[in-house]
Parts: structure tokens; C-alpha cells; sequence
């Protein structure tokens, strides 16, 4: 459960920055 919830994160801080970045 705690590779689910730190691959969320880490999906979801990329998409963040992505959408930040573009």
C-alpha cells in the first residue's frame, strides 16, 4: 500500500509540475 501512495504522489507532483511548467 505504501508504493501505491508514493506512485500517486510522485504522478501527481509531475503532473502538477507539468501544468505549472506549460
Amino acid at each position: 500500500m505504501n508504493e501505491v501512495r508514493r506512485l500517486m504522489t510522485l504522478f501527481l507532483s509531475r503532473h502538477v509540475c507539468t501544468s505549472g511548467l506549460g
